[in-house]
């Protein structure tokens, strides 16, 4: 008997708190992403959107509006207190799918604010962070025709366009632990504001460098694939990337399969080099100009010209930032590990040499042999 009565109490108490009604569904803002901005008073400016729906009354069901406000305080956490005021109901961040910074704010350094995002428990750990290179404003104006909430399109992008080799996206919870390893370095996304023939979108355009929770620099999105190999070790990057054919000119573009790549620190010569061995599966995506692909040894030739352009993409980049003092793939942790009873000067890395081997196998037959006028 007292088993049955226990049992109606618990179905009677789920049945009771249930989960939102309809009212309260319809007096909530839910936020979909922020913009947090550094004003020329060091004041904080917070731009967010938010949908908020209404059942309305007629057959049809519901409608869901889009909702921009802005708050302004002494830091992001007043920012975010103040901007209640603006709204007419209680603000819900549960449903927060991004969190961007302008470049202006990246610049002068946003650790206390992402101290914020990370100890605030209406705020999830996962949502993905950027930079914005735009104007807050225009950025929150900006009308897409395939998709009405910004928030929505950040979330969508970041997570579908993962593997496509110039789009990088992290979660909060990924760059939270990276800023605090080894050379404190990692990248965030940026994302601007491009003019289409019919409409203005957001793309995203290449990534900021982050030292200590500051901007020190950029990537270009051309130079994100390389990232995304030597330091992210992405075996799945999908891309296109071109080489030139030496005898005719012919622009061959090579689509990327698959990637493997082992990493490891030698000492040639007496001196500390970074060695990468990188496996590269392709086809061939295009061709633009004259080239017989039964030809014998052209298909040794377009791979020798790709594995040759890989490698010094690859040197490039790393002796661009080894250059500018930024230990962009973090030699000196790699160092640590190789070497744990040794002390290293932190900066290292800038006599350490770099040095890519690139096989590159081209996979699949092709439908057409040649591209002969």
């Amino acid at each position: 008997m007292k088993k049955k009565l226990l049992l109606i109490i618990i179905a009677s108490i789920l049945f009771i708190t249930g989960c939102f009604s309809y009212a309260d569904m319809n007096r909530v803002y839910f936020s979909t992403f922020e913009i947090l901005d550094k004003e020329a008073d060091s004041n904080v400016s917070l731009y967010a959107e938010y949908f908020v729906s209404d059942r309305g009354d007629s057959e049809q069901g519901g409608i869901v509006s889009r909702i921009v406000l802005k708050g302004k305080g002494s830091s992001s956490n007043e920012a975010f207190t103040n901007i209640q005021g603006s709204a007419t109901y209680p603000i819900k961040y549960d449903l927060t799918r991004a969190i961007g910074f302008t470049e202006k704010m990246a610049r002068n350094g946003i650790e206390e604010d992402l101290d914020f995002i990370e100890r605030d428990q209406n705020i999830t750990n996962k949502l993905f962070l950027f930079i914005t290179d735009a104007d807050p404003v225009e950025f929150m104006n900006t009308q897409m025709s395939d998709e009405k909430f910004l928030g929505i399109w950040l979330e969508d992008i970041f997570i579908f366009q993962e593997e496509e080799s110039r789009v990088l996206s992290i979660r909060s919870n990924a760059y939270l632990n990276e800023r605090l390893k080894g050379s404190r370095i990692s990248l965030l996304p940026i994302i601007s504001i491009s003019k289409m023939p019919t409409e203005s979108r957001l793309i995203v355009s290449g990534a900021a460098v982050m030292k200590d929770n500051k901007m020190v620099d950029t990537v270009d999105k051309e130079e994100v694939p390389v990232y995304k190999i030597l330091f992210l070790k992405d075996k799945n990057m999908k891309g296109v990337f071109d080489i030139i054919y030496p005898d005719t000119g012919a622009k061959v573009a090579l689509s990327l399969l698959l990637t493997r790549i082992e990493e490891r620190i030698e000492s040639i010569d007496g001196e500390l080099t970074l060695i990468y061995d990188l496996k590269m599966y392709c086809t061939i995506h295009s061709v633009v100009g004259k080239l017989d692909l039964l030809k014998k040894n052209v298909r040794g030739i377009v791979i020798k010209e790709a594995q040759e352009e890989v490698n010094k993409k690859c040197e490039d980049f790393y002796k661009k930032y080894q250059d500018k003092g930024i230990d962009i793939l973090d030699v000196k942790l790699k160092l640590n590990r190789k070497y744990p009873k040794m002390e290293f000067e932190d900066d290292i890395f800038k006599s350490v040499n770099i040095k890519v081997n690139t096989s590159i196998t081209l996979d699949g037959s092709q439908n057409i042999t040649n591209t002969l006028e």
